[in-house]
């Protein structure tokens, strides 16, 4: 029996699973939903990644931004956006040229050896320079491998925990939907990553209710070791992913 996407019943529990807990850890900390999901759809059916997780990720990050509008920093918020302008590009040239594996290996590298620096002595600033740098680093990876956010989530690390996550919505809302319309000139979405994401819209929200409840948890002194700790699982899924491809 096949239901969405021609996706059998016990796999398309295990997606409402992960999409709920990635809607709700990402509605908390500002950002979880493609590195909880990522490695699940890549191992039931690679062929939806990106583009399937780009779709659903053009809501969610909406919905966290209205939530806690009154928290967004938007000065420099340009600046991230027309980095991530140019990273889309980038992105879209590597799903071309190089292998999926070799793409999710080399994110996921360079983001344990920032998670690295971080804890032993980094104290990222937020500048012209550093918006530009991680939002192009945030387009590129987020379009050829649907997990962008440790960069500029990494910037923002010890910023306050409601003001991280309207920074972020905002900007992942604009950014992920560039990167859908690349992908969409590009002929890179099918009817099947629309059925999915169309079916994912329910858990995904589902899980952006519970997170409501978690934001206080996270404020509490725990945003930074949030940051830290979900950029690491990032790149702990993307390897995975690379290990899982054939």
């Amino acid at each position: 029996m096949t239901t969405i996407a021609g996706i059998g019943t016990q796999p398309m529990a295990w997606l409402v699973l992960v999409i709920f807990l990635g809607a709700v850890i990402q509605g908390s900390t500002g950002f979880g939903l493609g590195l909880i999901a990522a490695p699940i759809i890549a191992m039931i059916d690679p062929e939806l990644l990106p583009a399937a997780l780009i779709l659903i990720g053009v809501p969610l990050p909406l919905l966290m931004a209205i939530r806690e509008r009154v928290q967004v920093r938007w000065e420099g918020l340009g600046w991230a956006l027309l980095g991530r302008t140019v990273g889309t590009g980038a992105g879209l040239a590597a799903v071309v040229w190089f292998s999926a594996r070799a793409l999710a290996t080399t994110v996921a590298i360079a983001v344990l050896l920032a998670v690295t620096v971080s804890v032993i002595r980094w104290r990222p600033t937020v500048t012209t320079r550093s918006l530009l740098v991680a939002g192009f680093l945030s387009g590129a990876a987020g379009t050829a491998t649907s997990i962008g956010s440790p960069p500029m989530a990494l910037l923002f690390q010890r910023a306050p925990g409601a003001q991280l996550r309207s920074t972020l919505g905002w900007f992942f809302f604009f950014g992920t939907a560039l990167s859908l319309l690349g992908l969409l000139l590009s002929g890179q979405i099918a009817r099947m990553h629309l059925e999915f994401a169309a079916w994912a819209i329910l858990p995904m929200v589902a899980g952006f209710m519970v997170s409501g409840r978690l934001r206080k948890f996270v404020d509490n002194g725990r945003t930074r070791g949030a940051v830290l700790a979900m950029a690491t699982l990032s790149a702990l899924a993307l390897l995975v992913r690379s290990i899982a491809q054939v």
